[in-house]
């Protein structure tokens, strides 16, 4: 049986999915808002009210994924920042 811990420890943060009209999602999570400004000590994101409640929230000081899109075949331009 895994803990919580190792179980979160050991999810593919870079893991897609394809729909069935051929394009393709992360599935990590829901898609909440874009980024728009990034520095070191913080970050803005534009975030939809529709983004916001199809992901049923967003909690106060949770903590967010921003992923650079890029296609699935490109292994080596996955990245993902931690906000």
């Amino acid at each position: 049986m895994l803990s919580i811990s190792s179980s979160i420890a050991n999810i593919n943060l870079f893991k897609r999915k394809i729909e069935s009209d051929g394009n393709w999602s992360w599935d990590t999570g829901i898609f909440v808002g874009r980024p728009f400004k990034i520095s070191y000590t913080s970050s803005s994101i534009l975030m939809a009210d529709a983004w916001k409640e199809r992901a049923n929230g967003v909690p106060q000081g949770c903590f967010l994924l921003a992923y650079y899109d890029c296609d699935p075949g490109k292994d080596n331009l996955q990245e993902a920042l931690l906000l």
